[in-house]
């Protein structure tokens, strides 16, 4: 995958999440979950597009991550795909 279609960020515990550039599938896919819930968009939109570890995530996995892990990974994901 070429470098400005996935970014990488260390997590605090060591593991590795890896963030790829969606596309409009994607959006559609998150939109149709979250059924115009507008607050569970984003969670659904990066569940779709971030792995940690090379394991796909759940929206709820990020409500338990450490605030300074999902500021990070939220940064990256905006960076690469806004």
């Amino acid at each position: 995958m070429a470098e400005d279609t996935k970014k990488s960020v260390t997590l605090s515990d060591g593991r590795v999440a890896t963030i790829i550039a969606g596309k409009g599938k994607h959006a559609k896919k998150a939109m149709m979950l979250s059924e115009g819930k507008g607050d569970e968009y984003l969670a659904l939109l990066m569940a779709e597009l971030v792995e940690v570890d090379g394991k796909k995530l759940v929206p709820e996995d990020f409500e338990a991550m450490p605030m300074k892990d999902y500021i990070a990974i939220q940064t990256a994901f905006a960076e690469i795909n806004f």
